[in-house]
C-alpha cells in the first residue's frame, strides 16, 4: 500500500481489493493463501500475469519461493509483534551473548519496537504452536531454569524472506 501511495496518493485499500478482483478474474493472479482469510491473504502473479506486466511495462518477477509455507508467512505478517519477534530471535547481537529468553528479546526491542513482556510471550507461545521456533530449557543460577527460544528451519525461512 506503501508503495502504491508515491504513484497515487488518493488511492485506498479497497482500490487495490478492486483492483486484485478484476486480476483475479482474469486469470492475471492467484493466490498463495486460503481465499476466505480476512486479512493477510499473498497473492502473486500467474505465469499469463508476468507476461503481461513483462510485454507492458519491461518489468520482471521472480516466481514465489516455493520453500516458503506461505499460509505460515501470512499468520506471522499479520501482527507486528510475531513479526517483530521472529525477525528479533534470528539476529544476532555480537555485543550481547545472553540467550533469547523473553526478557531479553524484549530488551533487545526497546529502541525500536517497545512492547510489555506479555505481548512478547504470547508472539513466542503463538510462533511456537506454530513451530516456527523452539524453546530449550537452560539453567541459571542453581534453582532456575530459563526458556531460551530459536528459529526452526521454517522460521529462518520466512524471516529471510521478511528481510528481503
Amino acid at each position: 500500500m506503501d508503495s502504491c501511495l508515491e504513484f497515487a496518493p488518493a488511492i485506498e485499500l479497497r482500490d487495490i481489493w478492486k483492483i486484485l478482483k478484476h486480476f483475479l478474474n482474469r486469470n492475471l493472479v492467484e493466490f498463495l493463501t486460503e481465499e476466505k482469510i480476512p486479512t493477510g491473504q499473498i497473492w502473486t502473479l500467474t505465469p499469463l500475469g508476468q507476461s503481461v506486466i513483462k510485454d507492458a511495462f519491461d518489468i520482471h518477477f521472480q516466481k514465489p519461493n516455493p520453500n516458503i509455507n506461505w499460509p505460515l508467512y501470512s499468520y506471522v505478517v499479520r501482527a507486528k509483534t510475531r513479526r517483530t519477534v521472529l525477525i528479533e530471535i534470528g539476529t544476532n547481537h555480537y555485543e550481547n551473548t545472553l540467550p533469547k529468553t523473553a526478557t531479553n528479546i524484549r530488551k533487545n526491542l526497546r529502541q525500536t519496537y517497545p512492547l510489555g513482556l506479555n505481548p512478547t510471550i504470547r508472539a513466542l507461545e503463538e510462533l511456537t504452536s506454530a513451530d516456527l521456533i523452539t524453546n530449550d530449557e537452560i539453567e541459571y543460577g542453581k534453582n532456575r531454569l530459563l526458556k531460551a527460544y530459536s528459529l526452526t528451519d521454517q522460521g529462518e525461512q520466512i524471516r529471510e524472506q521478511l528481510l528481503r
